[in-house]
């Protein structure tokens, strides 16, 4: 019994590269692969002339956007720091340990 299951991990790795020798890999020497959905890859382009054209700047669209979702989130997260877990005499002890643990690492 301790023979059959000391060789076992031999058996099982030599099945596995087996295995993985019979896959079947793409044809890439074509240079061309077709994507799902008729999709295609992206432009490659140069990064010179990119970094020559000067800073780029957003639309008022896309900043009005961004800074929406920016006032969405900081009140999402003022939600959710109003929110109490558990008791408060619990978490101040939780904080009383982070901050001596803290103040142990910066001593460091």
């Amino acid at each position: 019994m301790v023979y059959v299951l000391r060789h076992f991990g031999l058996r099982a790795m030599l099945l596995c590269s087996v295995l993985v020798g019979c896959t079947q890999f793409p044809e890439l020497e074509e240079g061309r692969i077709d994507l799902p959905g008729g999709a295609e890859f992206p432009r490659i382009l140069p990064l010179d002339p990119l970094l020559a054209d000067g800073p780029r700047t957003a639309s008022v669209a896309t900043v009005g956007h961004v800074e929406g979702r920016v006032a969405g989130l900081n009140a999402r997260a003022d939600q959710l720091r109003a929110h109490r877990v558990g008791s408060d005499r619990a978490l101040e002890k939780r904080i009383a340990r982070l901050r001596q643990k803290a103040a142990a690492l910066q001593d460091m």
